[in-house]
């Protein structure tokens, strides 16, 4: 039997070679075992060993290159703090002056984003001249709204993580009432007296209130217009802004009015809340019990006496309050202390002595 077995074996392999030579005279393929099924390829294992390393290498690259320019612009940033560390007034205001024509961009300043760009969105228009002699003046903007009726898009189309999964434009219809905000350092001085005095009696209505910081005894005082017409109006019957929001802008003149923010009365926000977090406290719910690291962004300002007064219009029309307390520092003999082109002048070598360019 194992002599038949080993016949039969031989005759086999003998015919299969002869029809495989008989197959590569005539030009065809070979005939397939089972055995070629199971045989694994290693053509398409080495494609996909190539592209998971070319990919990986461009993975790699995009990695570092995102890390790097995230180390440059923190560096960057770490840069442009130093010369708002300057102890000198004019180059402070020189600084101030840049910032607001937009010459030195919103994040390189000390003051939160969402403040300073409604100076600035303001300051190169030519009707708006007043803010720039406010500054000339010692009057240093810190925000404003001009007040009146606009429609705004608060929100476009965009993707989002949760379903539905995409947003929809959506548009507000807002009236608000006009406020202005501005600081003015040394208010110990007779002429910025007269001046809070002088805004404190206007015939226009407008709400005043101050709050008042003195570094020799580094308390701080809140006041408001003597008056009870000049006080600020507060409470639900009076908001600062009211309003309608839908997904159809023509719809808006139709809805009912909504309270928007509130209205702010007699409170006034102390200085450290008008500058940005650090940057080991940017994203800290806590960041507004912590004073100290946004005061350290602007230290001449911040640790001398001053006075940050708000002036709130109480009527839903639009109102330029810049030019009115322009005039009211006018009547109150407060002169050109710092001169914008000196104090930009000196700005500049500062900024040079630094290595910073705008």
């Amino acid at each position: 039997m194992a002599t038949t077995s080993t016949i039969t074996a031989i005759v086999t392999r003998a015919t299969t070679s002869m029809m495989i030579g008989r197959n590569r005279t005539l030009g065809q393929r070979p005939a397939v075992t089972p055995y070629s099924f199971t045989k694994p390829s290693t053509f398409p294992l080495l494609i996909l060993s190539v592209s998971i390393l070319i990919v990986d290498h461009f993975t790699h690259r995009r990695r570092l290159k995102i890390s790097a320019t995230q180390q440059e612009e923190q560096e960057l940033a770490e840069a442009w703090q130093e010369p708002w560390l300057t102890k000198d007034w004019s180059t402070l205001y020189g600084l101030i002056a840049l910032a607001h024509e937009r010459e030195i961009a919103p994040q390189h300043t000390p003051f939160r984003t969402e403040y300073i760009s409604t100076i600035q969105v303001r300051y190169k228009r030519p009707q708006r001249w007043a803010l720039k002699l406010l500054l000339e003046r010692g009057v240093i903007p810190l925000r404003i709204d001009d007040g009146g009726v606009a429609t705004t898009c608060t929100q476009t189309w965009g993707l989002t993580s949760t379903f539905p999964y995409i947003t929809i434009p959506l548009y507000q219809q807002t009236k608000s009432r006009a406020y202005f905000e501005f600081l003015i350092p040394r208010p110990e001085r007779a002429e910025v007296t007269r001046l809070i005095n002088i805004l404190g009696q206007n015939r226009m209505g407008y709400g005043i209130s101050t709050q008042t910081y003195n570094s020799v005894t580094q308390t701080s005082q809140p006041s408001t217009a003597s008056t009870e017409r000049n006080r600020p109006k507060s409470g639900p019957s009076f908001p600062l802004s009211i309003g309608a929001q839908s997904m159809c802008e023509a719809l808006l003149p139709l809805l009912p009015d909504g309270h928007i923010p509130r209205a702010r009365g007699t409170h006034v926000d102390r200085l450290d809340s008008y500058l940005k977090p650090g940057p080991e406290t940017e994203a800290r719910e806590d960041d507004w019990m912590q004073p100290d690291v946004r005061m350290a962004r602007a230290p001449l300002l911040c640790h001398s006496s001053w006075a940050i007064v708000r002036l709130e219009a109480p009527h839903w029309g639009y109102v330029e309050l810049d030019n009115f307390v322009l005039g009211a520092v006018e009547e109150s003999r407060t002169g050109d202390r710092w001169v914008r082109a000196v104090c930009e002048g000196h700005a500049m070598k500062e900024l040079e002595r630094f290595g910073l360019d705008i």
